[in-house]
C-alpha cells in the first residue's frame, strides 16, 4: 500500500474514532446540563426560604470553584475557543486531559448560577480537545482532524450535521478538498448518531411556526438593519470588555469578577428568573413579551449581563444568548410590524428565528452555517424538510449580505481572531514579566 494511501485511511480512522468519542461526550454534556438548569429552576423558583439561602450558599461554592479552575486553567475560561484556536497555531499547549472533564463541571456551575451563558462554545472546544487527544492515541500530528474535530463539536451540540460540517470549513479550515470533505462526513456522521442517542434536546428549534407570505417580506428589510447593529454593538462591547479588564486584571475588583458576577446573577436570577440563564427561556418566551420600551429594556440588559459575563473569569459559550439578542430584535421588529403594518402573529416564530441565526452569522462571519443552522431548526419545527426549503434564498441573501457588508464595507471580521490577538498580547507580556523576575 502506497504511503499517500496508508495516511489517508488513518486519517480516516482518527476521523472515525474522534467522532464517535465527541458524540458521547458532547451528549452527555448536553444531557446533564439539561439536569442542572431543571434543578437550578426548581430552586431558584421556590417560595421557601431555606432553599433560597441554601442555593445562596450553592452558588458561592460554585464561585470559589470556578475561580479556583480558571486561575489554574487559562483553557476553561470563557468559551474557550480563542484559546484553541492559538493553540492550533502552536503557540499554546492543547490540554484536554484536565480541560475537557473541567470545562464540562465549570460550564455546569454557571449554568447552575443562572450566568448569560451558553453550551455549545464548551461543546466547540471539547470537540477540538477530543480530536488533539485522538492524534495522540494514534501518535499523528494532525491539525486537521483537531479543526473539523471542533466542527464536529458545533453540530453535536445543536444536532445538525449539516450546520457541523459547515462550520468545519467555514470557520475552521478555510479550506476544502474531497479527502477533507471525505473526512468530516466520516467524523460528523457517528457523532451526530451517538449524541442523539444519549441528548433529544434541540438547543435550537421553534413552534407553531408559519412560513411567511411573500408580500410581508419587506419586514426583513428592518430585521437586516436590527441585527447589524446588535451584532456589531455586540463584538465591539465584548472587546472593550476584554481589553479593559486586561488593562486592569491586577486591581482586586477585576481579579475577583468572576465572584462578584457569582453575587450578581444570583440576585437577579431571584428577581428576573425568566430573562437570567442562557437564552433558551428568553427564545422560548420572547413572545409573550409584549410591547416595543418593554423589549428594548430586556435587550439592553442582556447585551450588558452577556458582554460582561463573556469576558472571562466564567466559562460559558456566547452563540445562544447571541442568539437571544436575535431574539429579542426579531420581536421587535415583530411587533412594530404588526402596529404599523399589521403583520399576522403567526409568522413571528420564523422571524424570530431567522434573526437569531443573523446575529450568529453576523457575529462569527459564516454565513453557510448560520444558513444550514437556520434550515435545521425550521426543518425540526415542521417535521418536513422541504416545506421550509422557500425560506433558502431570503436566508442566503441576509447572511450573505450582511457578510459582504460588515467585511468589505465596515472592515469588521470574525470576533474569535480578535480574541485569539488579544490572548497572544497577554501571553507574551506575561511571558516576559515571568523572564523580568
Amino acid at each position: 500500500m502506497k504511503k499517500t494511501t496508508k495516511k489517508f485511511f488513518l486519517s480516516l480512522l482518527t476521523a472515525l474514532v474522534s467522532g464517535i468519542f465527541i458524540g458521547v461526550i458532547v451528549g452527555v454534556y448536553q444531557l446533564l446540563l439539561q439536569y442542572v438548569v431543571e434543578f437550578s429552576t426548581y430552586m431558584y423558583t421556590s417560595s421557601a426560604w431555606y432553599l433560597l439561602l441554601l442555593m445562596f450558599i450553592l452558588v458561592m461554592l460554585a464561585a470559589a470553584i470556578n475561580y479556583l479552575i480558571i486561575s489554574r486553567h487559562r483553557g476553561v475560561e470563557g468559551s474557550g475557543i480563542p484559546v484553541l484556536e492559538v493553540g492550533v497555531e502552536g503557540l499554546m499547549d492543547i490540554d484536554y486531559k484536565y480541560d475537557i472533564p473541567l470545562l464540562i463541571l465549570n460550564s455546569s456551575l454557571s449554568t447552575f448560577a443562572g450566568f448569560p451563558l451558553g453550551s455549545e462554545g464548551p461543546s466547540v472546544v471539547i470537540g477540538g480537545k477530543t480530536g488533539k487527544l485522538v492524534n495522540d492515541i494514534f501518535h499523528v500530528d494532525d491539525k486537521d482532524n483537531i479543526l473539523m474535530a471542533a466542527g464536529c463539536g458545533f453540530g453535536a451540540a445543536f444536532l445538525s450535521p449539516l450546520a457541523g460540517l459547515a462550520y468545519m470549513f467555514e470557520e475552521n479550515l478555510h479550506k476544502i478538498n474531497i479527502k477533507l470533505f471525505l473526512r468530516g462526513i466520516v467524523m460528523m456522521v457517528p457523532a451526530f448518531i451517538v449524541t442523539s442517542l444519549i441528548n433529544h434536546h434541540h438547543l435550537l428549534s421553534i413552534s407553531n411556526a408559519e412560513i411567511i407570505s411573500f408580500n410581508y417580506y419587506f419586514v426583513f428589510i428592518f430585521l437586516f438593519m436590527i441585527d447589524i447593529i446588535i451584532a456589531l454593538a455586540f463584538v465591539k462591547g465584548l472587546i472593550f470588555c476584554v481589553q479593559m479588564f486586561g488593562k486592569y486584571k491586577n486591581k482586586k475588583i477585576i481579579k475577583y469578577r468572576g465572584i462578584i458576577f457569582f453575587v450578581l446573577i444570583f440576585i437577579m436570577s431571584i428577581f428576573l428568573f425568566k430573562l437570567m440563564g442562557s437564552g433558551s427561556q428568553i427564545i422560548n418566551n420572547i413572545y409573550s413579551c409584549s410591547g416595543v420600551f418593554l423589549l428594548f429594556g430586556i435587550l439592553l440588559l442582556r447585551y450588558l449581563l452577556t458582554v460582561l459575563t463573556g469576558s472571562g473569569k466564567v466559562t460559558g459559550g456566547l452563540v445562544v444568548p447571541l442568539m437571544a439578542l436575535g431574539a429579542i430584535g426579531g420581536m421587535i421588529i415583530c411587533e412594530i410590524s404588526y402596529l404599523l403594518f399589521n403583520l399576522n402573529q403567526e409568522f413571528f416564530p420564523v422571524i424570530v428565528l431567522i434573526s437569531m441565526i443573523s446575529i450568529f452569522s453576523y457575529v462569527t462571519m459564516t454565513p453557510l452555517t448560520s444558513t444550514l443552522l437556520a434550515y435545521s431548526a425550521l426543518g425540526y419545527s415542521f417535521s418536513n424538510y422541504l416545506y421550509p426549503l422557500q425560506l433558502i434564498p431570503v436566508l442566503l441573501i441576509l447572511n450573505y449580505g450582511g457578510y459582504f457588508l460588515l467585511k468589505y464595507l465596515l472592515k469588521h471580521q470574525c470576533i474569535y481572531p480578535q480574541l485569539c490577538h488579544l490572548i497572544i498580547d497577554d501571553y507574551h507580556n506575561n511571558d516576559k514579566v515571568e523572564k523580568m523576575k
